[in-house]
């Protein structure tokens, strides 16, 4: 059986030579390549392709939020997460979410994707070498997102939207050096620096 493959990256060039890689391939149905997510998702609803690979970071809607979408409306079709990015908060972001493969973009040969559609068409799941050795060293990659309780996620909700913690110990009716206590935990619970790095995280993780 011959698949249809899409692929998803705001640079085109990263299309392209996917296309090229799989071109002559006659376990190829057809290969169609889209600049954006939003794109991305239109094509799915008017061509159904067997697979996708999706670039992690774009403009506008983000692969991450992509993929999310994908899995809950077409929850047949494989998904393969792409990235430059190596930090490990990027990789577990797309190891939690429940992408079928994984491949870094720097390091992935014409060989790779082919040895990764049929893995992952298989029923397999696929990740580059690269990935495997940063998930033996790391294990926390593969760690679910933190639980956040219903009081950490309404003060979480407060900080995205730029509320000072008097202003959010007013809203809560809590004391203020209680308001800090949940910020000190949620910082804690997702490995986080900074008030910045905790609401970029709520972002990533459709937390607001």
């Amino acid at each position: 059986m011959a698949w249809a493959v899409l692929v998803v990256d705001d640079h085109s060039m990263v299309g392209e030579l996917m296309a090229a890689a799989l071109q002559d391939w006659n376990q190829i149905k057809s290969v169609s390549c889209s600049t954006s997510a939003e794109d991305a998702l239109h094509r799915v609803r008017q061509h159904r392709p067997d697979i996708a690979f999706i670039d992690a970071r774009m403009p506008g809607m983000s692969g991450f939020e992509l993929i999310k979408q994908l899995k809950s409306g077409f929850p047949r079709m494989r998904l393969v997460g792409m990235t430059s990015f190596e930090e490990d908060e990027t990789l577990a972001e797309m190891l939690q979410i429940g992408v079928h493969g994984l491949l870094l973009k720097r390091s992935t040969s014409r060989q790779e994707i082919r040895l990764c559609l049929e893995g992952v068409m298989a029923g397999r799941n696929y990740f580059s070498a690269q990935v495997t050795q940063r998930i033996t060293a790391s294990p926390k990659l593969l760690q679910p997102p933190p639980h956040l309780s219903s009081r950490e996620l309404q003060i979480l909700q407060l900080i995205c939207q730029g509320y000072s913690t008097k202003q959010i110990a007013d809203h809560v009716q809590l004391k203020e050096m209680t308001v800090d206590d949940y910020r000190k935990k949620m910082l804690s619970k997702t490995h986080t620096k900074n008030t910045a790095e905790l609401v970029a995280f709520a972002h990533r993780n459709g937390l607001i």
